[in-house]
């Protein structure tokens, strides 16, 4: 198992020892109590920590069997997959066996005993409550949220989770390779949050139907995305200005668009400059034509430019221009 355990290159532990187990571990989690089970005393552990924006992506084996009692968790969430073997989750009087390439979460303060076989490996996403929440805020139109409860119990690997699942070792291949984007911290960020927004949207919770109820009110990130747009469709915009602008991650302000204006924000950006070249065709200054126009509003590939304006306007931008001389 120990050629093919992920994140090898974010290794902090390998010891057969134990209590030094225990130790390091807590380092990144939290004090907890572990103990063999089962005649065997030998020990194999390993334990990798990758960093992912504010929250990290993990890799845990003992190699042994072993009992865990973590205690009462920290402010954080735990979304744990069974990479190799089994697991068997244990909260207060509920007994849950995880089967490799299933899921199980733990959320802040409560309490989870684990029975780990000598074959398992977890791979685990550990979020900060207070990530995930302003997270679900964001995706929500900024309407706050309190602390989420996921459904308890045993996830599989199917519907929208699959999704996140391929997403979840997508970022662990990333991080596996000598030279990865994952390692740029504002690519580490789009990486979290898109984690984040399938997790949300795959793992049911209290929550869970606001995503997909309608909201009449748009959010603050969405009306000030909007507002930039409308003032400045004649200058230089990026997607990177525009999450500057939004002040939030680009998943949170690409799911906002969707939902509110039914396309990203780049495509709203050109049909800002569309309307303004439609309108300058209609009703042109002396000496305009179709290239000047164009380039005023940041079109500089003609042949898209045509394509575009055709789709939304059903005629070629010279028509316009020539119906609206012929009107002066």
């Amino acid at each position: 198992m120990a050629a093919t355990a992920p994140l090898a290159r974010y290794r902090v532990l390998a010891t057969s020892r134990l209590d030094e187990a225990r130790d390091k571990v807590a380092r990144y989690f939290w004090p907890h109590r572990i103990e063999f089970e089962g005649g065997r005393r030998s020990l194999s552990a390993s334990f990798h920590h990758a960093p992912v924006a504010g929250s990290s992506l993990n890799f845990i084996r003992y190699g042994a069997d072993t009992y865990i009692d973590a205690g009462e968790q920290p402010d954080c969430y735990m979304f744990k997959y069974a990479a190799f073997g089994p697991l068997e989750a244990i909260r207060e009087r509920e007994r849950h066996d995880v089967k490799p390439g299933q899921l199980i979460v733990s959320g802040p303060r409560s309490g989870l005993k684990v029975r780990f076989a000598r074959t398992t490996g977890l791979l685990i996403f550990k979020v900060p409550r207070p990530r995930l929440e302003q997270h679900l805020a964001a995706m929500l139109g900024d309407r706050p949220v309190g602390r989420v409860t996921f459904r308890d119990g045993a996830v599989e690997q199917n519907g929208a989770m699959a999704s996140y699942i391929r997403a979840l070792h997508f970022l662990r291949a990333e991080l596996d390779m000598a030279e990865s984007l994952a390692r740029s911290p504002l690519a580490a960020i789009e990486y979290e949050q898109f984690l984040l927004s399938a997790l949300l949207r795959a793992w049911p919770h209290d929550a869970s139907d606001k995503l997909d109820a309608p909201d009449e009110a748009t959010p603050a990130h969405v009306r000030r995305v909007v507002d930039h747009i409308e003032a400045h469709a004649d200058q230089p915009l990026t997607a990177t200005d525009l999450v500057t602008v939004a002040g939030i991650g680009t998943s949170a302000l690409y799911e906002g668009f969707r939902r509110h204006r039914g396309m990203s924000p780049l495509a709203y950006l050109r049909a800002v400059r569309l309307s303004r070249a439609h309108a300058e065709f209609e009703h042109p200054e002396p000496g305009a034509t179709v290239t000047t126009v164009a380039l005023k509003w940041g079109f500089s590939h003609f042949g898209r430019f045509s394509a575009y304006y055709r789709e939304a306007y059903g005629e070629a931008p010279s028509e316009t221009l020539a119906r609206g001389r012929r009107s002066i």
